[in-house]
């Protein structure tokens, strides 16, 4: 009995000091990758990942994913925080995770799928401590696809929603010149027909995209050109227009 009880003690002890253990490289994980030492860092989180304190190791692929995101590791960023989404839904970290994933479809200018995942922060987590953020993060992606109208939506939401939060600020430091024009092309029900306008007009030479009108039901317009003055975009609607298109100039 008593060996039993000394056995069972060492056992304790031992899980005791690996989680505590685990903890500690948790930390000077994130310090690591505070100062920018992201090889030392990424060791230390492999270091978690492979030991046996399950409770550590969702936030250490999450730091793992931020560090590959900063090295501009886009695409193992991506599969280490769709990692944490799937393998860990009840995890505190999903919130953080998701827009950590968003944020690398952002960093490769693919913005329609960045708004998207962006959109999950608002719908799937009520109380996440980043829903500012990603509305911040929102009217910036619009605002980068040309769309203008939906970027001050998102800018103006975020303001009368969190009006002391740091996005809130920023939002106020933006210069009026980086919202932009647009001129419209089509605007279809089923995004099938707007994607192959796009890639039409994408043959002849134009910057084209789709832009999601929110609502129901959902309508998906094709514009083109990310324009900072009227001017251009209209220059940019007149050889539309010859080319046989109706134009429609949007701010």
């Amino acid at each position: 009995m008593q060996n039993r009880y000394f056995s069972f003690l060492v056992f304790t002890s031992c899980l005791l000091f690996m989680f505590g253990n685990a903890s500690a490289g948790l930390e000077q994980a994130e310090v690591y990758f505070l100062k920018g030492e992201y090889d030392i860092a990424m060791s230390n989180c492999d270091g978690i990942i492979n030991s046996s304190a399950v409770k550590d190791i969702p936030q250490a692929y999450y730091l793992k994913g931020q560090i590959l995101l900063k090295q501009g590791k886009i695409e193992e960023a991506q599969n280490i925080f769709e990692k944490v989404l799937a393998d860990f839904p009840d995890s505190k970290f999903c919130d953080a995770a998701q827009l950590g994933l968003a944020d690398t479809y952002f960093s490769q200018k693919d913005y329609q799928r960045a708004i998207g995942e962006y959109r999950k922060i608002q719908e799937k987590y009520n109380q996440s401590q980043y829903k500012a953020i990603a509305l911040y993060k929102l009217g910036k992606s619009c605002l980068a696809g040309g769309d203008m109208q939906q970027a001050r939506f998102y800018f103006q939401k975020l303001q009368e929603d969190y009006p002391l939060s740091f996005e809130s600020k920023l939002v106020d430091e933006l210069d009026d010149k980086q919202f932009s024009y647009s001129v419209q092309v089509g605007c279809f029900s089923k995004y099938e027909n707007a994607e192959g306008l796009v890639a039409k007009l994408k043959k002849q030479g134009f910057d084209a995209y789709v832009n999601e009108k929110e609502g129901f039901p959902v309508f998906y317009r094709v514009r083109v050109g990310n324009f900072k003055t009227d001017y251009e975009a209209k220059i940019s609607a007149v050889s539309l227009q010859k080319k046989g298109y109706k134009t429609k100039l949007c701010p």
